[in-house]
């Protein structure tokens, strides 16, 4: 009977953990959309982490940098801090869409 409610709990531990890495790749392909989407628009994107759980705020510098974005700097609005982010091959290029 233990082991039938120990094979359980291993069923139920691998679907949370299933589950928990799921929402940190989605959270990392919304994080890239967004980016895209604002850099596009306004040449710089402006990111709370909070909009972006589960990641952290040292993930999410590390998703921007593989996906091509660099880091500016962390600015506080109405007392929420946002990470700002530009195209890194748009900063390279003077400003001229790539």
């Amino acid at each position: 009977m233990s082991a039938i409610f120990a094979c359980l709990a291993v069923v139920m531990l691998a679907g949370f953990l299933r589950s928990r890495m799921r929402s940190a790749e989605q959270a990392v392909h919304r994080l890239r959309l967004f980016l895209a989407r604002s850099t596009a628009r306004k040449g710089i994107a402006e990111v709370s982490p909070g909009a972006m759980y589960p990641l952290t705020p040292d993930m999410i510098k590390e998703a921007a940098a593989l996906a091509g974005y660099e880091y500016v700097d962390v600015f506080n609005r109405n007392g929420v801090e946002y990470l700002r982010f530009r195209s890194a091959e748009r900063h390279l290029s003077g400003g001229a869409d790539v």
